[in-house]
């Protein structure tokens, strides 16, 4: 769950980087200079930077673990035509690096219009032709991978999931599997979705309890939420969304609460822990 457009600048020397890296943006960019640099310090995951070419803004990302080439691919073909998701300008996998355009957030959260608004490019991102062998992201392995002392630890909400999973059909599409509020950016041409950097197949309901918890939706809001996405869809609601939206919060929750104290984000995972605890569990 890497944070997105950092709003915490560090002035940066582009000469510091690797030399493999400098090449490859000089090569994205011939005969054209940059004109400022900065660290973007919100970062949890890998290296952000945002570099001034020109004066047009872009993100040099430096993954620090796997290159997600697939991902990358996926977002590029999403991106065109559609001025909501964050454009890839180029990458190397050879460097593990990535120049996207930079999105200029014009107010700091989003509000009850951009949510509605995102459901519906959430919609759009789901419904992506994708091809049918490519690997899905399997929750339940997820949840029993965690340690054990953290499952002895939300033995309840950890049981309730596990059991749930069998409850409810599965419904796959591409999901974007990092929609915290950080990678949703209100700007001038609307919200815009960044970082694919996790996206695969899934169960569109993760994507869905992300958005709930990332906004901290209420039950009124929820349902609206649901309705306003099954409409986009064209589809109709099924009658087991609500509950099965349910069970794959308290999945999404136990997710991001052992990955933020994995890193040692205590802030993070005690605000996680509250909404989990807030999930009436039956």
């Amino acid at each position: 769950m890497n944070k997105g457009m950092g709003s915490h600048l560090l002035a940066f020397n582009m000469r510091d980087l690797p030399n493999e890296v400098e090449k490859f943006l000089k090569d994205t960019f011939p005969q054209q200079q940059v004109e400022a640099s900065y660290e973007l310090t919100d970062g949890l995951s890998n290296k952000n930077y945002l570099v001034v070419i020109e004066q047009e803004k872009y993100v040099l990302k430096l993954y620090q673990s796997t290159f997600p080439k697939q991902s990358l691919l996926l977002q590029t073909q999403l991106s065109l035509g559609c001025d909501n998701v964050q454009k890839v300008v180029a990458w190397d996998q050879t460097t593990k690096s990535a120049i996207f355009n930079y999105v200029e957030a014009r107010q700091q959260d989003l509000d009850e219009d951009a949510i509605a608004h995102l459901t519906h490019i959430l919609a759009h991102i789901h419904q992506l032709a994708v091809n049918n062998t490519s690997a899905v992201l399997n929750l339940k392995l997820a949840l029993n991978s965690l340690h054990q002392l953290f499952k002895l630890k939300f033995t309840r909400e950890f049981d309730f999931a596990i059991g749930s999973f069998s409850r409810f059909p599965e419904d796959i599409g591409f999901c974007h599997n990092d929609l915290v509020k950080e990678n949703c950016i209100a700007s001038d041409k609307g919200v815009v979705v960044i970082d694919f950097e996790y996206a695969s197949r899934g169960d569109i309901y993760f994507d869905l309890a992300a958005l709930v918890t990332s906004f901290e939706l209420k039950e009124e809001q929820i349902m609206n939420m649901l309705q306003a996405y099954y409409i986009q869809k064209k589809q109709t609601m099924p009658s087991y969304a609500s509950r099965k939206l349910t069970v794959f919060r308290v999945v999404y929750l136990l997710l991001c609460i052992a990955w933020y104290e994995e890193r040692g984000e205590a802030e993070k995972a005690a605000s996680h822990i509250e909404h989990l605890k807030a999930i009436e569990i039956i």
